[in-house]
């Protein structure tokens, strides 16, 4: 599926899960706004599973790509999140009681205005993820990395700025360390 272009005024521009253990997979969200929390999506409670999406170009207040909210574990599996723009958590924001966890996902040319260009979050973990550890707001959160992540540029072929937008080409150039012959993990 793809969703694009949806606003909302306080939160989930793109989706909006609510106490759920939905599975959100193989969508493109991109172009979504939220005056508040989590542009593209905001999750609040449950363990949903969010896999194979490509989540760009969206714009919240917290959390322009992705906000967590609430109780549960939410789970990203090999997503993108890219171009997205916040305040706090340009890709992704987790609260507090928001534990996430992310596997072989890219989150990669995310904005902030304020902190967090990548993730601004208290606790989560990465396993297996290429990520720009410089926009990761770590000096008084808990943000955990395996050994198999990476922290270099994914090769997008043509993304675009960060922004609230639908524009840019997130696929993969040949060579690149997030394909899976080229992933340390050996899958996307």
């Amino acid at each position: 599926c793809h969703l694009r272009l949806g606003v909302a005024d306080q939160v989930g521009g793109g989706i909006y899960l609510g106490w759920s253990d939905a599975v959100v997979e193989a969508c493109v969200i991109s172009g979504n706004l939220s005056g508040n929390r989590g542009g593209g999506i905001f999750t609040e409670g449950g363990d949903p599973l969010i896999q194979d999406c490509v989540i760009t170009g969206n714009w919240g207040y917290s959390g322009g790509g992705v906000c967590f909210g609430g109780t549960g574990t939410s789970l990203l599996r090999a997503c993108t999140v890219a171009g997205n723009l916040g305040s706090y958590g340009g890709g992704l924001r987790a609260y507090s009681s928001s534990p996430f966890v992310l596997e072989r996902c890219i989150v990669w040319g995310n904005c902030s205005f304020i902190a967090g260009d990548e993730i601004y979050a208290s606790v989560g973990e990465l396993r297996c993820c290429v990520v720009d550890s410089t926009g990761v707001d770590g000096s008084t959160h808990n943000v955990t990395y395996d050994e198999y992540c990476r922290f270099t540029d994914p090769a997008f072929c043509d993304p675009s700025g960060c922004g609230w937008t639908v524009n840019g080409d997130w696929t993969l150039e040949a060579g690149s360390i997030c394909l899976a012959e080229n992933s340390p993990c050996g899958e996307r």
